[in-house]
């Protein structure tokens, strides 16, 4: 039986120092012997109400720490890349960042567990278009493709349509730990996605999922537990499976039920596998938003823009100020949403950046205030830069009168990016807002969304 240390050791063969390894084996040795004292309890047990309350709100809080932690990390590892640096500072480099990318992970498997365990995973259905969803993860995926000399394809088709209701991001999840996992299996021949419409009818688009691959096959005992049908006792079957075929797996076999789809997996003999997920899902009544194609990205921003930062955490302020700096705008720092209050009725800005949680006032304080005060000649663009970014936080911010939401650690890029978008002056179309990095930041590997 595979031992939770074992599932969330870093695989693969790039560099790692000793003290990175130390630690994250000894962590995961103490998941391990956790993992066993709760598997001696009864399984039909369950945890008080306050006591599954209580685990989620420590792990909320434990997510938000560790995000700004990491936003520090990864901000000041970008900036380093564009120093001189030799092939071993860069590859000790690109070591870090894909550690911080494993920690980001760990934090999230904990709390989908949480979520999995209170019966509190949910659907966040919007109008969604598909083809941009396996865009996305062409993108994503092509570097460690490339990497391993894997052909690699993602195909939606033309009968496909333009938009459906869905959970997008969970969707997107589910894909994406799939072809992880098919990658990781296959050292040569290649993997694909493939998304049709098998038939149209009343109750919607009936869609096939598929993610083939040529790799090793998986063993029988793995097999069987996939094949599993949904029982009444979920955690049981979770935790099976998440010993037999690691989280990625179990959680995405979860989420695939939340969404009322069916699941399967066939391994041909000598020939790879195929997962086969099959959703029914209504087409939308609206188009979803159409992100306009990017030709190469600008990683500068215009040297006239003037932006306030409301950040408490002094490594993130560092880190940020750092890079807009950098990157050419004109940038001021207060560590409150009061202060940010101030300096906006005494000075114009053409963005705003602005953190949820900072003592004395938050930033949905701060943005209700400064909302109300414009007299609707100019409406300074809100941005969330935010370590909340659990499932509905999002909204909140959206809701509470801000324009747009990046959660920590942020990629460079997509920092610059959404500022371009929210604060060029000129009235031409600008790039949209990617959900992934490029290859210019693909040391930020795979990490589906929240």
């Amino acid at each position: 039986m595979t031992s939770i240390a074992e599932q969330i050791r870093p695989k693969g063969n790039r560099p790692s120092d000793a003290a990175t390894v130390a630690a994250s084996e000894a962590a995961a040795e103490a998941a391990t012997e956790a993992a066993a004292e709760a598997a001696a309890a009864p399984s039909d047990a369950q945890p008080p109400a306050d006591a599954t309350s209580l685990t989620g709100t420590f792990l909320s809080a434990t997510s938000h720490d560790i995000r700004n932690a990491l936003n520090g990390i990864v901000g000041m590892a970008q900036l380093i890349s564009d120093t001189h640096l030799t092939v071993e500072q860069r590859n000790c480099l690109e070591t870090i960042l894909q550690s911080t990318t494993g920690l980001l992970k760990t934090v999230n498997y904990a709390l989908d567990i949480s979520k999995i365990e209170a019966g509190q995973m949910e659907l966040s259905e919007t109008s969604s278009d598909l083809s941009a969803v396996s865009n996305r993860l062409q993108r994503a995926f092509r570097p460690l493709a490339q990497q391993k000399g894997v052909e690699f394809k993602c195909v939606c088709t033309d009968n496909v349509p333009l938009s459906v209701m869905c959970d997008e991001a969970m969707i997107e999840r589910v894909l994406g730990n799939l072809l992880h996992n098919a990658l990781e299996r296959t050292a040569a021949g290649s993997v694909a996605l493939h998304i049709e419409c098998t038939n149209k009818s009343p109750q919607g688009a009936e869609l096939s999922f598929k993610v083939m691959d040529t790799g090793v096959g998986l063993n029988q005992t793995l097999l069987e537990v996939l094949k599993e049908a949904p029982n009444g006792n979920k955690m049981d079957s979770f935790r099976r499976l998440s010993q037999t075929a690691g989280m990625d797996l179990a959680i995405s076999k979860q989420l695939i039920e939340l969404m009322d789809g069916t699941f399967d997996v066939i391994c041909p003999k000598n020939e790879g596998s195929i997962f086969s997920i099959n959703l029914t899902l209504c087409q939308a009544n609206r188009p979803a938003p159409i992100l306009l194609a990017g030709g190469p990205r600008i990683t500068t921003i215009a040297s006239e823009t003037r932006v306030l930062l409301a950040e408490d955490n002094k490594l993130n302020q560092k880190a940020t100020e750092s890079i807009l700096r950098k990157a050419g705008c004109h940038v001021e720092v207060v560590d409150n949403g009061n202060t940010a209050v101030q300096r906006v009725r005494e000075r114009n800005y053409d963005l705003i950046l602005m953190d949820c949680q900072m003592p004395v006032m938050d930033g949905f304080e701060a943005t209700a205030l400064i909302r109300a005060a414009e007299d609707g000649s100019r409406r300074v663009p809100i941005i969330a830069l935010t370590a909340n970014a659990l499932k509905g936080d999002r909204q909140k911010c959206l809701d509470s009168g801000m324009d747009g939401y990046l959660p920590k650690p942020v990629g460079r890029q997509d920092l610059i990016d959404t500022i371009n978008k929210f604060a060029l002056k000129k009235e031409e179309p600008v790039a949209a807002e990617p959900d992934v990095p490029e290859e210019a930041e693909s040391t930020l590997v795979w990490e589906p969304a929240t």
